[in-house]
């Protein structure tokens, strides 16, 4: 899957880059991270818990809905759909945190 995935994305991106746009044709930015920024603990550690929890599970966050609607009396369905809206309000939790002025939350690269 992941290669299928790459094989798609991977030829856009690289138009995206060398094409020297910053904007889509209907006008919206392509949301691409800047290529000056550092990979940085937060992301390892982003990509480190979404991998484990996607490992555990089996399923993606995007075909979790799917298996919701065709499956919604699945223990498995419900214990994992209810594990990606704890993790979710640990992640909004966890912004708020460190938004409130008060609290330093950033990890130093």
């Amino acid at each position: 899957v992941m290669g299928g995935g790459l094989l798609i994305t991977m030829p856009f991106f690289q138009t995206i880059a060398c094409s020297g746009r910053d904007r889509a044709l209907l006008g919206d930015d392509f949301g691409l991270p800047p290529l000056t920024k550092p990979v940085d603990r937060n992301l390892v550690l982003g990509a480190a818990l979404f991998g484990v929890g996607w490992g555990t599970c089996g399923v993606c966050p995007g075909p979790l809905l799917v298996l919701l609607g065709a499956y919604p009396f699945s223990l498995e369905v419900l214990t994992t759909f209810f594990g990606l809206l704890v993790g979710m309000g640990m992640w909004i939790g966890y912004e708020r945190l460190c938004n409130d002025g008060r609290s330093t939350c950033a990890v130093a690269a």
